[in-house]
């Protein structure tokens, strides 16, 4: 089984936790029944509970490193799902990115969208 989370499965888990984050992506123009349509397979499977050795690869840990950063420097009291969506966004990988664009978004606009939810935060 899977032995690291990788950015699909943050950006799928962020998805599953609703909230902003969706918010966030319909706002910059993701269709989010595509997104949703796209991701069913992933989005529906029942979450087993992770391994204990389970670990984030390389990429989701600098992510979360970048997230922190991010809640620190504009002096965020708590580490919000936002910060992570921003984070991931930046150093999105080319899967990521072609889950976003298949559902009509772009990068650009939702760091754009990102950044002023994280200005009014």
């Amino acid at each position: 089984g899977l032995k690291a989370v990788g950015q699909e499965n943050l950006f799928i888990g962020l998805l599953r936790d609703g909230g902003m984050t969706v918010a966030l992506l319909a706002d910059a123009g993701i269709d989010l029944k595509r997104l949703r349509a796209t991701l069913a397979d992933r989005l529906a499977s029942v979450m087993p509970e992770p391994p204990a050795d389970m670990t984030a690869n390389p990429e989701v840990s600098a992510i979360l490193l970048d997230a922190k950063a991010t809640a620190e420097q504009r002096k965020h009291e708590i580490l919000a799902p936002v910060h992570v969506l921003h984070a991931l966004i930046q150093r999105a990988s080319r899967p990521v990115l072609e889950i976003i664009e298949a559902a009509g978004g772009s990068k650009e606009k939702l760091l754009g969208k990102i950044e002023r939810t994280l200005s009014d935060f």
